[in-house]
């Protein structure tokens, strides 16, 4: 073989892998021209990382120094952008000049906790590889667009804790994938959307503080891997849809500060949430009998006889767990009523025979208690659960009282609520 046929050769060859490396650097020029036009439209601190680490880059330097060195920023293999988190930054700005059509690459786009503003642009449709999107704590505003149903692979979305307004868009219906949904603390209005319905995966739903009206739709019980529900502080109306019975996973549902009427379903009571009032002791009665001996494995009051300590449920048990067990008169602004209270494990606060000076700490504030269950009945309502409760039996009726001291934090195995 000639030498020039040989060098034609490995010419072609050459030329034949060459064709196989991808172009890291058109995709990284063109990425890192559009976001440094972005930078330009921005106001960032002058200590900001951004500042010192999204410079041009010099000329015959490394082809992928915008994946390595640019803050917040990942790339993929090919070299192409795929997550963009620059949550607070303290950045301020807009959207209108981001290159949503270039990084098309984003799986996950965090602008979290700046000041942004303005609206989010129809282009963030472009963005069809999102998985991730946080927006929150910022100052957008205007409508949230209706391309944002385009984000077909969403699992995440918060938008919460900006000025959003206008109602919640239907496409939002078309995020099949979405198991995580953050609008709360906007100005939101309308009714709640029938599409909403089909977000079958959606775990957490966050819609609290808003100015949403109208019904709860019954569609609501079709999503059945809701584990958290939040609508509170809105201005819904009308009943408690029947269909909410079928959300067996559920485990937080928080309705209060609407107008809702109307009974508590009783297909309720087969999800396993009890029901929590909100009000205000006003009086607590401590003359007599307000502790107990408990069972040790349960909260069964026990027999003594020559220092045995019998439970009807476990048998005989080692030494039991005293439990407060005193009378308070409590309102929720709608009804007064008398309730027994009682908490566990009176003797973690000191001799429980000595009735404890900081228990008065809670009259007059707030407090969460629950009625048992077995008083919940079809005809009760949120409004007036306690009223309704008072009257099912004449004996004072039982709660578990929650914030026994301010200290104190909602036990685990108290997080199963419903507040209506």
């Amino acid at each position: 073989m000639s030498s020039s046929n040989f060098s034609l050769l490995s010419l072609t060859l050459l030329l034949n892998v060459l064709s196989f490396i991808p172009n890291f650097a058109s995709a990284s020029v063109k990425e890192e021209t559009a976001l440094l036009k972005w930078k330009a439209s921005l106001q960032i601190p002058n200590n900001s990382q951004i500042i010192s680490s999204w410079t041009p880059r010099p000329m015959n330097s490394n082809a992928t120094a915008l994946c390595s060195s640019w803050f917040g920023i990942v790339c993929n293999a090919d070299g192409n952008i795929y997550r963009l988190n620059l949550t607070t930054s303290e950045l301020n700005g807009t959207l209108l000049e981001f290159p949503f059509s270039i990084l098309h690459n984003l799986t996950h786009f965090e602008l979290s906790v700046n000041n942004f503003f303005g609206p989010i642009p129809p282009e963030i449709g472009l963005l069809s590889k999102l998985v991730y999107l946080d927006f929150s704590a910022n100052q957008f505003s205007s409508s949230i667009p209706p391309e944002i149903g385009m984000l077909a692979n969403l699992e995440t979305l918060h938008l919460n804790e900006n000025y959003f307004n206008g109602s919640i868009p239907r496409e939002i219906g078309q995020l099949t994938s979405l198991k995580e949904l953050a609008l709360y603390s906007n100005s939101l209005q309308g009714e709640l959307p029938t599409t909403l319905g089909n977000l079958r995966k959606l775990a957490y739903l966050y819609l609290d503080d808003n100015k949403l009206s109208g019904q709860i739709p019954r569609e609501f019980g079709q999503l059945v891997n809701l584990l958290e529900v939040y609508i509170t502080d809105n201005f819904l109306e009308g009943p408690i849809p029947p269909t909410i019975g079928k959300l067996s996973k559920l485990t937080v549902l928080h309705l209060f500060n609407n107008k809702l009427t109307g009974s508590i379903p009783h297909e309720m009571g087969s999800m396993g949430v009890r029901f929590t009032c909100e009000g205000t002791i006003m009086h607590l009665n401590t003359n007599k009998d307000w502790y107990y001996k408990a069972c040790s494995q349960c909260t069964v009051k026990v027999t003594c006889y020559n220092n045995i300590y019998e439970c009807r449920e476990h048998g005989i048990v080692p030494a039991p767990n005293y439990r407060y067990n005193f009378r308070a008169t409590i309102t929720d602004n709608t009804a007064t009523s008398q309730f027994t209270f009682f908490t566990p494990k009176a003797n973690e606060y000191g001799d429980p025979r000595q009735f404890p000076e900081e228990l008065y700490a809670i009259v007059g504030k707030n407090t969460l208690t629950q009625p048992p269950s077995n008083l919940l009945t079809p005809t009760m309502t949120g409004i007036n659960i306690m009223e309704q409760a008072a009257k099912t039996t004449n004996k004072s009726q039982q709660s578990e009282l929650y914030f026994f001291f301010p200290s104190k934090q909602i036990p685990e195995q108290h997080k199963g609520t419903a507040l209506v």
